[in-house]
């Protein structure tokens, strides 16, 4: 049996697994809230590099699976209007808009969530551009989450060296854990493809694994609990209970919070100091920090503002007002 922690199987040959009667279990899903808490970090950092209010603008997900629908889920608690873009989506609902790439050319913000394939009608190997990046708006904001050659590095470093100005936050390179140090040096943030590194997401894997394990060889005693991955919460306590004439919680607010509970700008500087070659890079994700969860963060908010704040991933603390 063998088991990946990612959601992604591009690494492993199943085909020679499968012929070899092989057990095999990947883990969509498990990482899926810290990719959706990166994309949330990187946009509200991105914003405040380009001075830009996210609320009614418009967010455009490509791939709406589960890290795209985490992704979109936060970016509409910003107060923005979010369409996905799927030929194949994993997970539908009835709040998700779905638009062709006719919208690229609108969205004030570009969120990366796909596999990578490279046959088939919907192939996604450069599936930005030459022929497409040159549609995104001047002052977007592009997120890359998903993996490296999802973008053409040579179209987007055109577009960084001369196009309309883009501001962009890549966790994945095209040819990791070598790095283009152009690119490196023309993108807001870079970090060494650790979207999906969070304590409660690793924890969360492994259980997925375990189960998968147990199903296959029959197991009849495993029932190991799923509050394994519940570790501890109410690490920090935030508070904006004088937001009661307010609909939501304000950019700067949301921002602050983030910013304390995932210092996104450090894994940045982290990976400019020390992750430009592929020792640097590799170490600095085998090294990675103990990075926690929105869910271990405490908000007290007035009643009003409580709907936002769980979409955002934060725990929220009852008070009077609410019991």
């Amino acid at each position: 049996f063998v088991g990946t922690g990612t959601i992604g199987t591009e690494h492993v040959d199943t085909q020679a697994l499968a012929e070899r009667g092989i057990g095999f279990a990947s883990t969509p899903g498990a990482n899926a809230i810290a990719v959706g808490e990166y994309v949330l970090a990187a946009t509200l950092e991105l914003a405040s590099k380009a001075q830009l209010s996210l609320g009614g603008k418009e967010a455009l997900v490509v791939g709406a699976g589960h890290t795209g629908s985490q992704a979109g889920k936060r970016l509409a608690a910003l107060g923005m209007k979010v369409r996905y873009i799927d030929p194949n989506p994993v997970i539908t609902d009835a709040e998700k808009v779905f638009v062709g790439w006719d919208a690229l050319a609108s969205a004030g913000v570009v969120s990366l969530h796909v596999p990578l394939t490279k046959k088939g009608e919907h192939a996604t190997h450069h599936l930005l551009n030459e022929a497409n990046i040159g549609e995104l708006k001047c002052g977007a904001l592009l997120i890359n989450a998903s993996r490296g050659p999802v973008i053409q590095q040579q179209a987007l470093l055109a577009r960084l060296q001369s196009g309309p100005t883009l501001y962009c936050a890549l966790d994945v390179w095209e040819h990791e854990p070598q790095v283009s140090a152009e690119v490196v040096e023309r993108v807001g943030i870079a970090t060494p493809h650790i979207a999906g590194h969070t304590q409660e997401g690793k924890i969360r894997g492994s259980y997925f694994l375990y189960k998968a394990l147990a199903a296959y060889y029959g197991w009849s005693n495993a029932n190991k609990s799923e509050q394994l991955y519940m570790t501890k919460r109410g690490i920090q306590t935030f508070s904006c209970l004088e937001n009661h004439d307010q609909d939501v919680i304000s950019q700067q607010t949301v921002t602050e919070w983030v910013r304390k509970s995932y210092a996104i700008m450090t894994d940045d500087q982290a990976f400019r100091s020390s992750g430009l070659t592929p020792v640097g890079f590799d170490s600095l994700r085998k090294k990675y920090q103990q990075r926690r969860e929105l869910s271990v963060t405490c908000v007290k908010v007035a009643a009003h503002n409580v709907k936002q704040c769980l979409q955002l991933g934060f725990q929220v603390v009852s008070t009077p007002e609410q019991q």
